[in-house]
């Protein structure tokens, strides 16, 4: 997980959020390796959490030249712009295949 990732956690309180992360520490909390960020499409409702929680990051590549992308928006949770190099699904733009998400 680094800054500009977007993940999901599952908080203590239950449910799954999906966020930016805006910083990533060793400290977060009582000793704790963890994250601060904003809820995806919300950027005043800030978060954090542990590491533990994280369910899923994704690291997208935004180009601002994909429609996709432009589609889609910054920090949204999507297959990453580009393909593994390892994809057998034809490595295009934000393949879903098991390879590259």
């Amino acid at each position: 997980m680094k800054v500009g990732d977007v993940i999901k956690y599952s908080p203590f309180g239950g449910g799954v959020r999906e966020v930016v992360v805006t910083e990533v520490s060793a400290d977060v909390k009582n000793g704790e390796p963890g994250f601060d960020g904003y809820l995806v499409g919300d950027p005043t409702h800030e978060v954090w959490g542990y590491a533990s929680q994280v369910i899923r990051t994704a690291r997208v590549a935004w180009n601002p030249d994909c429609a996709s992308c432009q589609r889609e928006g910054r920090g949204a949770f999507m297959p990453p712009h580009d393909a593994s190099r390892r994809c057998k699904s034809g490595a295009h733009a934000h393949c879903s295949c098991d390879t590259c998400f």
